[in-house]
C-alpha cells in the first residue's frame, strides 16, 4: 500500500492528521475520554 501511496503522492501528514481529527469526533459523540496510547495497549491485553 504505501510504494503505492508514494506513486500517488498521497500526503500521508495530512491524511494523518485528518483521521486523528475524526477519531477525536465519533470519541467525543460516544462520550468516550480519550486515552494515552499505552493505557489502550494495556487495557486490550
Amino acid at each position: 500500500m504505501f510504494p503505492k501511496a508514494k506513486k500517488a503522492k498521497v500526503d500521508t501528514a495530512a491524511l494523518g492528521a485528518a483521521l486523528t481529527q475524526r477519531k477525536q469526533e465519533l470519541q467525543a459523540e460516544r462520550g468516550e475520554a480519550e486515552l494515552p496510547s499505552k493505557a489502550k495497549k494495556a487495557q486490550s491485553r
